[in-house]
Order: C-alpha cells, then sequence, then structure tokens
C-alpha cells in the first residue's frame, strides 16, 4: 500500500507529525528555541504536551525534525529554481530572496537560531555552523569554476572566500533588516547590491541581471514613544561613597548580567530572576533599579552607545574619515561579543510586532542609515566621491550596515573569521565604486 492510500491510525498519525512539525517551526521563528514551550506549541495544535512527546521524545528532538524539514524545504526550492553551476548558480539568488519575502518563516527561522547559536549549548549551534560552512564552501566551488569559464576575473588567493562571505553577508544582513522594517524593498536592495558586486568580479550586469530601477529610499513610518526613555546612570564621581556608590555599582552588574543572559537566551526567555540570581540580590531589589523587565531592557539599549566609545567617536567623523571609523569599530566588535550578541538577538526578536524593542530597533536602523548616508554627502560635496542619487546614497548606506550585521552572524557561527579584515575589504570596493572605478581590483 502507497503512502497515498494509507487509511485509519497510521495516516492520522503522519498528518498529525506534519501539523506538530509546521506549529513548531511558526514558534521557533517567533519566540525562539529557548523561549518556545511544547505546552505552547501543544495548544496550538490541540494536543497535550505528552502526544508530541509521543511523536518526537524531547523539544530537542523536535527541533532537530524542524530543521529537518527546514534543509528539505530550501533544497526543493533550489530545485525548482533550477540553480546552475558556475555563475549560472548566483544567478538565482535573486529570485530566492523574492521567494523569502513570500515566505517569511524561512527567514525568521533561520536568523533566530544563528542568534541563538551564541550559547554553546544550544542543540542547534552545530547546525549554525555546519550550515553557514556549507554554504560558503559551495558558494567559492562555483565562483572558482566560474573563474575556470572565464565571465570571472581570476581573483588573489583568499579573495574568493571575502567575496562569498561577503555576498552572504549582504543576503543576511538585509533580510534581518527587512524583518523589523517589513516596507523595504528587500529584492531590488539585493539585486542592486549584486550587480555591483557582478561588477567587482568583471562580469558585465547584462549577461546575467536584466537592467531595473534603483530601489525606492525608505524611512520606516515615525514611532511616537511608548515607552519612557531611560537614561543610564553612569555613577557618580569617583569621590562619592556611600548607599548612593553602591547602589549605582549594583545597578551597572544588573545591567551587565542581563546583556550577557539577553544575548544568550533572549530577552524573551530570561526571567528576571535568573538575572537577580546571577548578580546575587532578590527580583524585588532588581525590580527596585529598574521598575519593570522593560524597564531594564531599554536601560541596555540607553546605554549601547555608551558603552562603546568607538561609536561616539564614529559620529565626530565626516566625509571619508566616517567610513575608515565605522572599520575601526568592527574590528573592536569582536573584542565585546556580548553586546553584538544581543543587539542581534533583540534584532531578530523584533520581528514579532509586539516585541518591546521593536520601535528602538526600527529607529536604530533609520538613524544609523541617516549617519551613513550624510557622511556619503559630505564626501560628495568636497568632490571626494562621485554624485550619487538619493536612492543610491540610501541603499549604500544600508548596505553598509547589512553587510556589518551579516558578518557578524557567521561570526557567531565561526568565532575565528577575522571581522575587522572582511570588513575593511568590503569597504575598500564600495569606496573604489563610488569613486566611480567600477570593476576595480578585489582588494587583498
Amino acid at each position: 500500500m502507497t503512502a497515498t492510500t494509507r487509511r485509519g491510525p497510521y495516516r492520522s498519525g503522519i498528518e498529525r507529525r506534519r501539523q506538530i512539525v509546521e506549529t513548531a517551526w511558526e514558534v521557533f521563528a517567533r519566540r525562539g528555541y529557548g523561549g518556545a514551550s511544547l505546552r505552547e506549541i501543544a495548544g496550538v495544535v490541540g494536543v497535550t504536551p505528552a502526544a508530541i512527546n509521543r511523536h518526537f521524545g524531547s523539544k530537542e528532538e523536535l527541533l532537530i525534525a524542524v530543521l529537518e524539514r527546514w534543509g528539505a524545504d530550501t533544497a526543493a526550492l533550489a530545485t525548482r529554481v533550477e540553480m546552475g553551476q558556475g555563475l549560472r548558480y548566483f544567478a538565482v539568488l535573486p529570485r530566492l530572496m523574492q521567494y523569502h519575502v513570500e515566505h517569511p518563516g524561512l527567514i525568521e527561522l533561520f536568523l533566530t537560531l544563528c542568534t541563538e547559536a551564541t550559547d554553546p549549548t544550544h542543540p542547534g549551534r552545530a547546525w549554525v555552523a555546519e550550515r553557514y560552512a556549507t554554504i560558503v564552501a559551495t558558494g567559492v566551488g562555483h565562483l572558482r569554476a566560474a573563474m575556470d569559464e572565464g565571465p570571472v576575473r581570476e581573483l588573489v588567493a583568499g579573495a574568493a572566500t571575502a567575496e562569498i562571505r561577503t555576498l552572504f553577508a549582504v543576503m543576511d544582513g538585509l533580510e534581518l533588516q527587512w524583518t523589523v522594517l517589513p516596507e523595504l524593498d528587500l529584492v531590488g536592495l539585493f539585486s542592486a547590491a549584486f550587480a555591483d558586486i557582478l561588477d567587482r568580479w568583471g562580469v558585465q550586469r547584462g549577461e546575467l541581471l536584466p537592467d531595473a530601477p534603483e530601489p525606492t529610499p525608505v524611512r520606516s513610518a515615525p514611532v511616537p514613544p511608548s515607552v519612557p526613555e531611560i537614561e543610564v546612570d553612569g555613577g557618580p564621581p569617583a569621590a562619592q561613597r556611600g548607599p548612593y556608590r553602591r547602589g549605582a555599582e549594583r545597578r551597572a552588574d544588573i545591567i551587565t548580567a542581563a546583556t550577557r543572559l539577553f544575548a544568550q537566551r533572549g530577552y524573551l526567555c530570561t526571567p528576571l530572576s535568573e538575572i537577580a540570581g546571577a548578580v546575587g540580590v532578590s527580583k524585588a531589589a532588581l525590580l527596585r533599579h529598574f521598575g519593570s523587565k522593560d524597564g531594564l531592557l531599554f536601560a541596555i539599549l540607553d546605554g549601547w552607545d555608551d558603552e562603546s566609545a568607538s561609536m561616539r567617536a564614529l559620529r565626530a567623523e565626516s566625509g571619508l574619515a566616517y567610513f575608515d571609523a565605522l572599520i575601526g569599530v568592527m574590528g573592536r566588535h569582536a573584542e565585546r561579543p556580548g553586546l553584538v550578541d544581543l543587539l542581534l538577538t533583540l534584532t531578530t526578536e523584533a520581528s514579532d510586532p509586539a516585541h518591546p524593542a521593536r520601535a528602538w530597533v526600527a529607529r536604530r536602523y533609520d538613524r544609523i542609515t541617516d549617519e551613513a548616508g550624510s557622511a556619503l554627502r559630505a564626501a560628495i560635496a568636497t568632490g571626494d566621491l562621485l554624485p550619487m542619487s538619493d536612492a543610491r546614497i540610501d541603499l549604500e548606506a544600508r548596505l553598509l550596515f547589512a553587510v556589518m550585521d551579516g558578518l557578524e552572524l557567521q561570526w557567531i557561527a565561526d568565532p575565528e573569521l577575522d571581522l575587522g579584515e572582511l570588513f575593511r575589504r568590503y569597504c575598500s570596493a564600495a569606496v573604489s565604486r563610488w569613486r566611480g572605478q567600477r570593476g576595480a581590483t578585489i582588494p587583498r
């Protein structure tokens, strides 16, 4: 008897298993593996947690089943879009982005697991590392085949891997922005970025991509403040003593512990009691400092730039000096992984419109895009760069931070990556392009 003709309990069991996997996919993508519970998944499916355990044995086994389904779906997609060999492999990437827009669960599940994988004990950590290793190796293989075939210029040693890492960083970083700013023209942004990458590879756009207008610059709709602006107390002068100073130090200890735990496990699934325990205070004492869990989160977010002297220095720069400073910021991110992990985790969680950090993340993307755009306009005004349209300036600014975020996601999976060097290469190529040196030699 074939699978299509089965009846009775066996077939109903297969259908139930499918429902559980699809529901778990949605819940894991929205709340993360750590924040999701079997009870919540069971409630959506309409079964008991014990019934889920009869199918999968544990939450970890359920995650494995979801990842297997994710892999099967992406493999089927690759077959449908007819991914070819060599340069033809890359030609379908804009179509893949379009599919991601139409099926956002693929994006959110992958990004959520990537950011959760900062925790070495996470059951999906090895899967994320293997996934990145596979797509990078596959991309490098096709790029080398394209070099052998002739369409792509010969790259110096190590450049092929860096180019592929940058390509997938663009994809992941733009998708991360899109989960918070869904009004972005994700496909248009990526297609324009991909066309520039082809230029750098020495490929004529018309050989692989149809001409397309530049994506329209987008700003997220103004969001009225929904939470109080909480200033992080940097503490009294060093000469002060007594209860006030002890309170400021305890507040700083709580913020440090919360930053680490939110980065490892996510905001949603980190209870205040765990943070309080890590600091050695009661939950009530923690609430006296911050009022609520949201209050603690916003204290961390409002102090984000205060934690990074390099970010303050960055804002003091203008023109091309801004981009030199931005390279320095990226290099120092590797020295403060907790803050980077937290920002990426919160950005992924903020794909849920109800997340308390969503407005902050959206405003941050708009702010840093505006800052980079202002630096570009200043460099254009001094004659250091060729003129650009507003749409192109917006695109270039967004790409800078997409590449930063995308490379950092890869760095979570492989901490041995040289973040500063990879980003320096991207910025060097970008500045050459901004100066009109299209197809310039890929930086060593």
